[in-house]
Parts: structure tokens; sequence; C-alpha cells
């Protein structure tokens, strides 16, 4: 198995820790919606007022496993959301942005590969915000979804975390702690 369960988690947990770390952006287009969900705090009201103010237009796929958006809802395929520790050699990523897709097309979209073909190459990963000089020290550093795509090269797929992930993997790192949906 590409993870180890440590405790059972929700979707609210999951959103929360996701809008918290786009408090770092203020420029961020929807830092005002962030802000606002975060100051509600029963987890039901939180979930809900996600779902009716997220915008039609953003197909965030955290939003979208979560509790659904207006165009992609899999929040029905989530069995459970957990904490786990996930194997990162197991992990890969369907797209990051326009730039960086070519070279993950390359690997099959595992990160942990792309870590190794990017790091001789410092000026391009900074161009691309991948800072391999430093290891990551948050306590989570991604979320994922336990399946498989016959097209990629990995078990977990990647939904919030790239960068992050791609330092560890190149610091070495083997395990990951990650907010995790389980499928039905």
């Amino acid at each position: 198995m590409s993870y180890h369960e440590i405790a059972t988690s929700s979707k609210a947990d999951v959103l929360r820790y996701f809008f918290t770390g786009k408090l770092n952006n203020p420029s961020d287009k929807l830092y005002q919606l962030y802000t606002s969900l975060l100051g509600i705090t029963e987890a039901h009201g939180f979930c809900d007022s996600v779902r009716s103010r997220w915008h039609a237009t953003d197909d965030n796929s955290v939003v979208g496993w979560t509790v659904g958006t207006r165009r992609f809802d899999a929040s029905n395929r989530v069995e459970r959301w957990i904490i786990a520790n996930v194997d990162v050699n197991t992990v890969y990523s369907k797209g990051i942005d326009d730039s960086v897709n070519c070279m993950l097309d390359m690997v099959k979209g595992n990160l942990s590969e792309l870590a190794h073909v990017i790091k001789p190459f410092p000026a391009w990963g900074k161009m691309h915000r991948f800072d391999l000089d430093r290891c990551p020290d948050s306590e989570f550093h991604m979320i994922g979804v336990a399946h498989q795509d016959s097209e990629c090269n990995g078990t977990v797929e990647l939904l919030d975390g790239s960068h992050r992930l791609t330092a560890l993997a190149a610091f070495g790192k083997p395990t990951v702690k990650a907010y995790l949906a389980v499928l039905k």
C-alpha cells in the first residue's frame, strides 16, 4: 500500500487547511472568499458555505473532491478523508501549469521523478516556483486522492502541494504527511 493511515479526518478539515495555506497570498483573486469562509466555525455550515459561495468558473480540484463545484463534483466518490503518511515516490499529478506540464508528462506525472529531472537545473526550477534548495517544514504537505490512473506513474493523485512535495522528493524524504481521500 502506498500510504499508512494515521487518523480520520473530514472534508471541513481539508478545506480549512487548504484555505489557510492560501492566506499567504493576499493578491490571490479568492483571498476575500478564503478569509470570510475561515470565519465559519461549525463544520457543516462551513462546507455548505464553501459549496454555495464558490465561483462557477473555478474548477479547483480540492473543492471539487470535498464539496463539489458547479462544474466539477467528485465529492460523492469519496468514502472518507484520512490523515496518512504517503510514500513520496507513489504521488502523481495530472497537471501543475502549462509551463511545467511538458516536464511532468515526461515522467508520467510522478513528482518524485520530476524532482530528479529538474534538480540539476535550479534556475529552471526557481523560474517555475520550485525551491529545491530548502526542505519544507510544515506539518502537512499535500492533499491527495488514493487511486490509480493508468496513464500516470503512481497510486496517489496530488490535489494540492506539488511544489512542497517536489522539494521533499529532492531532499530524499521517503514519506509525507497528507490529507487523503479514500474512494468508495
